[in-house]
């Protein structure tokens, strides 16, 4: 399978409830979507975007359970997000089952229940 479609098909996108934070330069960002190849948070309101190329660097805490210190490149901003594609440092493909794991028995099961 081509590396540009294996991120695609293991993406998680998180419910407003769920989204795990993304440290950048002390700030906390919300992720909204992730996977091992990258992830989409949210550029906040009052801040201009960041340049599509532009290197970050950064921490995502996966419910904290779990931090992973990512690096990458903007890919593409648009509608007040940033898609950021790891270069470096990522997410291993067993912590996004995990995540998906945990997303599962936490959103499902409360979902249901309402």
């Amino acid at each position: 399978m081509p590396e540009a479609n294996r991120g695609e098909r293991y993406r998680l996108e998180y419910p407003r409830s769920e989204r795990p934070s993304f440290l950048v330069a002390g700030r906390r960002l919300e992720v909204i979507e992730c996977s091992e190849s990258g992830l989409c948070y949210a550029v906040p309101a009052r801040e201009p975007p960041p340049p599509v190329g532009s290197q970050v660097r950064g921490v995502v805490d996966l419910h904290g359970r779990h931090q992973h210190e990512v690096e990458g490149a903007i890919q593409r901003v648009h509608d007040g997000l940033a898609v950021l594609r790891f270069t470096h440092a990522g997410i291993l493909f067993g912590t996004i089952l995990a995540e998906q794991k945990y997303l599962r028995a936490h959103f499902i099961a409360s979902a249901a229940s309402q």
